[in-house]
């Protein structure tokens, strides 16, 4: 198993787990008050799948595009 996947139990007991916060789903159309949504998108074909879920799921990613 990769270092970065979930064992079996500990998958079920996310999925398991109530959500923390409130106003669940409010913002899955909509922006709340005093923001502005923001939605980019890109191909990624240079690598594998893996790879590229790998780069998701760490901070990866967000280091590419210049972010602490």
């Amino acid at each position: 198993m990769p270092a970065h996947a979930l064992s079996r139990e500990r998958t079920e007991a996310l999925r398991a787990a109530s959500l923390t916060y409130e106003g669940v789903g409010a913002t899955a159309h909509t922006a709340p008050p005093g923001y502005e949504a923001l939605s980019r998108s890109r191909l990624i074909a240079r690598r594998d799948f893996g790879s590229t879920v790998e780069d998701l799921m760490t901070w990866r990613v967000h280091e590419h595009a210049c972010l602490r």
